[in-house]
């Protein structure tokens, strides 16, 4: 159900962010980072950014970078915990190739059709 967790992720991703947080530091993360800060950033770049004009809306792509903090702090907590049993991959499978490589024809195909896209954007 996407639409849903869509809608509540704006009221409920500051509080999960503090949650992570609460819990990494509990297993002994000594990092910290704002987590309305991030939200904010989040819900800015991702949200608000994508609706500019070509090509301006490929800014909001980069609205990953705030949710690396609390990535890296929930899998720290997973790592050094007890309840989890954690697998850490150190290559990519052949599957993951083939959908990176699809993924990287794609961008590519989106990166090329902009330049038409702008010569025929009216300031």
């Amino acid at each position: 159900m996407p639409v849903p967790r869509t809608i509540f992720s704006i009221f409920f991703l500051n509080s999960l962010f503090k949650r992570i947080l609460e819990h990494a530091k509990e297993k002994g993360y000594d990092q910290s980072y704002s987590s309305i800060s991030l939200f904010i950033g989040f819900i800015f770049i991702g949200n608000v950014l994508s609706r500019l004009p070509d090509p301006f809306w490929l800014i909001s792509i980069f609205s990953f970078i705030f949710i690396i903090p609390p990535f890296k702090a929930l899998n720290f907590a997973k790592q050094n915990s007890t309840d989890f049993i954690v697998v850490e991959q150190t290559s990519f499978s052949g599957r993951q190739v083939v959908l990176m490589i699809f993924g990287l024809m794609f961008w590519a195909l989106v990166l090329w059709g902009i330049p038409w896209r702008i010569s025929n954007f009216k300031y």
